[in-house]
């Protein structure tokens, strides 16, 4: 990969931080949590249990919207030629070490008939 893309994801954390923190700032003055330290819960499950799950979905959905800026500066960054070379693949490897499953493999038909009739078909369960 580029010495241009390795860095962009790693640059986009400080506003994903700052958000978590004052999130956090805030639940720590809310009633519940003071109900649940008077309860003699500990400063560790506080947060795992009452403020992680409650500063969470703001965080992934910061950075699902931060993603597109990340995609649209590598794709400016390759128009200008800084970006992959032809071989080399932007958004994740080639060689990958586990093995392709197959969609028949997943739903558990027959692929031999590629699609025959629908009695094939059985929904395996795992």
């Amino acid at each position: 990969m580029s010495t241009w893309l390795s860095p962009l994801p790693w640059t986009a954390w400080p506003p994903i931080a700052r958000l978590a923190r004052a999130e956090t700032l805030s639940l720590r003055q809310a009633d519940f949590i003071s109900a649940v330290r008077l309860q003699g819960a500990s400063p560790a499950r506080v947060l795992w249990r009452h403020i992680v799950p409650l500063c969470l979905p703001s965080v992934i959905i910061r950075i699902t919207m931060n993603m597109a800026g990340i995609i649209l500066t590598a794709a400016g960054l390759g128009f200008l030629g800084l970006g992959a070379q032809p071989p080399e693949p932007e958004w994740g490897r080639d060689d990958l070490q586990w093995p392709y499953l197959h969609d028949g493999v997943l739903v558990g038909g027959d692929n031999s008939g590629a699609g025959d009739s629908y009695q094939q078909l059985s929904v395996s369960t795992f």
